[in-house]
């Protein structure tokens, strides 16, 4: 499936989930304060992608990044719908990425959201326009979603996307317009 998508797409990780769980929750919250800890030791084994360590998204594991995760878990054990993200070089072990997504598309872009792992399809997950100058529909071939930006987006904006997978697993995914070249 990995070779069959477009140019334009990448594997999504959920941001804060360190143990590759689907669930960002206090035992990711141990893994990461493990690791600033002790930044010269090996990585926990349990750590199955260290780029969802980065949440303040500055390409570093460190203090700050345990303070943001400590405040999103603050008032609960585990956060109800968290984001996916994306990064080059991702610093994951994904043994069974679920979702592909395209990024920054401009005003009047198409995008994609694409199911990766064959336990997914439109039949069993779904995928909404959370907010944002953007629709979306179920793919023909039933593995994933297609959607396009408003052609009047201004660069900048957000259109986050709502997935909800199978046992109500639900994230949020946003879409940054990017301005067009001139």
């Amino acid at each position: 499936m990995m070779a069959k998508l477009p140019d334009s797409t990448h594997v999504l990780y959920v941001l804060g989930d360190l143990n590759g769980d689907g669930v960002v929750d206090r035992k990711d919250l141990a893994l990461l304060r493990q690791i600033v800890a002790t930044p010269s030791a090996p990585m926990p084994a349990a750590v199955r992608c260290q780029a969802a360590g980065d949440v303040n998204l500055d390409r570093k594991l460190d203090a700050s990044d345990v303070a943001v995760l400590a405040g999103w878990l603050k008032d609960a054990p585990r956060l109800d719908i968290p984001a996916l993200y994306w990064q080059s070089g991702l610093g994951c072990k994904l043994a069974e990425p679920y979702l592909a997504a395209t990024i920054e598309p401009r005003a009047g872009d198409s995008f994609v959201i694409r199911f990766i792992d064959p336990h997914y399809s439109t039949s069993n997950s779904r995928v909404a326009v959370h907010s944002g100058p953007a629709t979306i529909h179920p793919a023909s071939d039933g593995n994933g979603y297609a959607g396009t930006i408003s052609s009047d987006a201004r660069p900048g904006v957000l259109a986050i996307l709502q997935i909800t997978l199978p046992r109500n697993r639900s994230y949020y995914y946003d879409l940054q317009v990017r301005s067009t070249p001139h």
